[in-house]
């Protein structure tokens, strides 16, 4: 048998290398050559604005008028759609939503500026009984949720709470009530859990519900945050001077006692607590951390 080459082995294996860095090389090369491409065509694509009389308007890349000036603010595109607003100084601003090509995708007749979650955006206007009334729009502009919520925050992890007539619970994206709207407060749904609250005998009582409507955590502490890490900071107590604050599981389970006198919730595995004047970070066994 040949005893192998030290040299040429070593020889080859440089080879080999250079072969592989080329490649990945040409494959970077040609993923950034495609990137930039589209980056330029989405510019290219994108309208400009230009204002006469006050008010805006938008032009194509050739200079076509596309949009005439209608808007006191037309606001940057991004995914395609931009922010509109019409101001009259008599009533409030009132906002919608305009694409690339000028086409109005929500007319300006919202109270507030038109965010997407879950390809849903939660919508407020004023009714002519001069109520303020919110409901959820699809990214085609249309109403997909009914205008008729007292409140309602945005959706979070696919929920969002909504009240009729001081009584809250929650929905889910296609508009099923998920938890019935009995309560007098309610929070985002975090890590599998609704935060919902009552008002009995002159005081706030908080607990949590799971997604089949069922009270996992019944409704007595005082304060409660949301779950962050499989821990909840909640709050005991009747009044601000003597509430004391601990950390309870999604079953209820007392994880650190009540010692604190303000406690926030986990992260990256620490919380920040106060006592006796002194802020500090414990871990989830309740050991300060130096």
């Amino acid at each position: 048998v040949l005893a192998e080459n030290p040299k040429l082995c070593s020889y080859n294996i440089q080879k080999q290398k250079m072969k592989l860095i080329k490649k990945n090389f040409l494959t970077l090369s040609i993923l950034t050559f495609a990137i930039l491409c589209n980056f330029y065509k989405s510019n290219a694509q994108e309208p400009v604005k230009f204002m006469e009389n006050n008010y805006w308007g938008l032009k194509n890349s050739a200079g076509g008028v596309i949009l005439k000036p209608t808007y006191n603010k037309i606001g940057a595109f991004y995914d395609g759609l931009a922010q509109v607003e019409i101001e009259d100084y008599k009533t409030p601003t009132k906002h919608g939503l305009i694409d690339t090509t000028g086409k109005i995708i929500a007319p300006a007749i919202y109270k507030d500026r038109i965010f997407f979650k879950w390809d849903l955006a939660r919508v407020c206007i004023r009714n002519i009984k001069n109520e303020i009334k919110y409901g959820f729009i699809d990214r085609t502009g249309k109403v997909v949720i009914p205008i008729k919520y007292r409140f309602a925050t945005e959706f979070h992890n696919r929920y969002a709470a909504v009240c009729i007539i001081e009584k809250y619970g929650f929905i889910d994206i296609t508009g099923k009530e998920i938890i019935p709207l009995i309560y007098r407060s309610a929070s985002e749904f975090s890590e599998g859990l609704f935060r919902v609250s009552e008002f009995t005998k002159n005081s706030w009582k908080t607990g949590f519900l799971n997604t089949k409507a069922k009270v996992v955590i019944p409704m007595k502490y005082a304060e409660a945050d949301k779950f962050s890490e499989g821990l909840a900071a909640v709050g005991i107590g009747n009044n601000e001077s003597d509430m004391k604050y601990g950390f309870i599981d999604k079953t209820g389970k007392i994880i650190i006692p009540f010692i604190y006198d303000l406690a926030f919730g986990f992260i990256g595995g620490r919380a920040n607590v106060k006592l006796k004047d002194e802020f500090f970070y414990i871990d989830k066994s309740g050991t300060r951390i130096k």
